[in-house]
């Protein structure tokens, strides 16, 4: 896992949010925010944006 996926896992725990409903809230499945989590897929810039705000993190402490 990235140094910026843990990021975004300590962001989900921070914020209560659980990786199924993150993804639901962006529209795409549960799996791909995994992988994106684990830095083993990457995901558009309108979805970073939309997870960020989601998450209350800037984008650049999320996603490289």
């Amino acid at each position: 896992m990235t140094e910026k996926g843990i990021e975004l896992k300590i962001a989900c725990l921070r914020e209560g949010i659980k990786q199924c409903e993150l993804a639901r809230a962006v529209g795409v499945s549960e799996s791909l925010i995994s992988m994106v989590a684990a830095g083993e897929r990457h995901i558009d810039e309108k979805k970073k944006k939309i997870i960020a705000r989601i998450l209350n993190r800037p984008l650049e402490t999320l996603f490289d």
